[in-house]
């Protein structure tokens, strides 16, 4: 239970989201993810620390009971959404160290440009069907030819380091504009180690939000379909590099 002259204030680690059901609200530091309706977000607002219990009661009396309201503000205190005197600092965990690149998403909005860019991106699997097509007479050579080059130059380390890099980025960054292009909320993306393995991540935990399965399956698909992508191009880059005699 509340003393009256508690004062509550939301916590400042908190991100919000608006959607067609109410909003999104994403815990950056517990990594959790809520949605709440139109009045819930209003309160949480309101707790800036700078009203007591019974003041915030009075704007919200004609949606809530008191105790209605009182347990409202204890289910935010159970889940960290408020700021508590003892409130546990993240422990820093060597096996899984994650560092963001972005972390709001916000140069990113659901419209035209991410409606034309998820169709570019679903389309990988064609476009690797028609390279394939088109190269249904050299795959053998270019396979031999690929497999007896030699990687082991510094030169060649280093590119294959940064095609990684770059391949990664916009593998996860699919991912995250079909999220952002079927109304869902992105809020980090980055690089990190995982038990001393490099990765790639973003986070799209609020997928669990959209109901259609469709647009689901299409999300998680993405990053392969965009890599789908790369390989064709590249297919086609590498052919033209190929000696003229080589065919």
């Amino acid at each position: 239970m509340f003393t009256d002259d508690w004062q509550p204030k939301h916590n400042h680690d908190l991100i919000f989201r608006e959607n067609d059901s109410g909003f999104i609200v994403r815990n950056t530091r517990t990594k959790q993810t809520f949605t709440i309706g139109k009045i819930e977000y209003q309160i949480i607002q309101n707790l800036d620390g700078s009203k007591k219990i019974g003041e915030l009661y009075q704007l919200f009396d004609n949606f809530f009971t008191a105790s209605q309201f009182e347990r409202y503000l204890l289910l935010l205190s159970s889940k960290n959404l408020l700021e508590q005197s003892e409130q546990t600092k993240n422990r820093f965990d060597v096996l899984k160290i994650l560092l963001p690149i972005t972390k709001n998403f916000h140069f990113l909005k659901k419209g035209r440009v991410s409606q034309i860019l998820s169709h570019i991106i679903l389309s990988g699997i064609f476009i690797l069907g028609i390279t394939l097509y088109i190269l249904r007479g050299h795959l053998e050579e270019i396979v031999t030819h690929t497999m007896s080059a030699n990687y082991f130059r510094w030169d060649t380390i280093i590119l294959y380091l940064f095609e990684i890099f770059i391949i990664g980025i916009l593998h996860e960054s699919s991912h995250a504009i079909l999220m952002i292009n079927s109304g869902g909320s992105v809020f980090e993306m980055g690089i990190g180690l995982n038990h001393f393995n490099p990765v790639f991540y973003v986070d799209i935990t609020g997928i669990k939000h959209i109901k259609d399965k469709y647009k689901r399956l299409q999300i998680w698909f993405a990053g392969i379909s965009s890599q789908m992508i790369f390989l064709g191009i590249g297919l086609l880059v590498l052919l033209q590099s190929f000696p003229k005699n080589l065919f």
